[in-house]
């Protein structure tokens, strides 16, 4: 969540409405993982990607509905 910050993309944890799809355990991969939350703006994916560890990535971002729900997915 640190590289979201870094990014802009919110000012407190507390406001963005965290939601993921599943936890992942450390050595597992997470290839299609789903995360929602509320940001300030749209992400540029390369300063975030740029701004996160070398061995994680987001593949994309997407509007969705306010009850969204990534577990429904």
């Amino acid at each position: 969540m640190r590289a979201f910050k870094e990014c802009g993309l919110y000012r407190d944890f507390k406001e963005t409405g965290y939601r993921v799809a599943a936890r992942t355990d450390r050595g597992v991969s997470a290839i299609g993982q789903a995360v929602a939350l509320d940001v300030l703006k749209r992400p540029n994916l390369q300063e975030l990607n740029d701004s996160l560890p070398e061995d994680i990535a987001v593949l994309a971002a997407a509007e969705v509905r306010p009850d969204f729900n990534p577990r429904a997915q």
